[in-house]
């Protein structure tokens, strides 16, 4: 699919998805509600932006100005092709497992509590993303899980699981 026909689908769906989220929010009170409008607002712009870049490629296209890939000029280079492919594939293993980690994020943080799952599911994904150092993993772990805990209860006032474990 070319890069202008993904724009516009992605485009279309986050407009879908404003006006959805426009239409849920119109019962908030107020002050609940100018978070998520404002965000909701500069998230439109954005579609704005990457709706207008789709067209404009678009029309690139049929004016024959296109100025990369196929028709450009530019020999094929099946090497590469297989690069991109290879890149491609990687990134897709990256996003599944990543995905997948996060749901058992999700799953085990009722059952362990936020500390210990948020620890857990932080070094799983370091390590899995080949972070190498251990005491970079610790760190990291250990940070990111203590900060969070301490925004939520402290600053924010938000109790956060404890676990059934525990």
């Amino acid at each position: 699919m070319q890069a202008w026909k993904k724009d516009f689908c992605a485009s279309a769906f986050f407009i879908l998805i404003i006006g959805v989220f426009f239409y849920g929010g119109r019962n908030l009170h107020a002050s609940a509600w100018n978070y998520p409008r404002a965000f909701l607002i500069i998230l439109a712009l954005l579609t704005a932006i990457l709706l207008i870049r789709a067209i404009l490629e678009r029309s690139k296209e049929k004016l024959g100005q296109k100025t990369s890939g196929a028709g450009s000029g530019e020999p094929f280079d099946p090497q590469a092709l297989a690069d991109q492919k290879a890149v491609f594939k990687q990134s897709a293993i990256t996003i599944v497992v990543c995905c997948s980690l996060m749901l058992a994020y999700i799953l085990l943080i009722r059952f362990l509590g936020y500390l210990p799952a948020s620890f857990l599911f932080v070094a799983v994904t370091l390590i899995f993303l080949r972070v190498r150092k251990w005491w970079v993993v610790l760190l990291i772990s250990a940070g990111s899980s203590a900060t969070l805990y301490f925004m939520f209860t402290a600053l924010l006032q938000v109790p956060l699981p404890t676990g059934s474990l525990f």
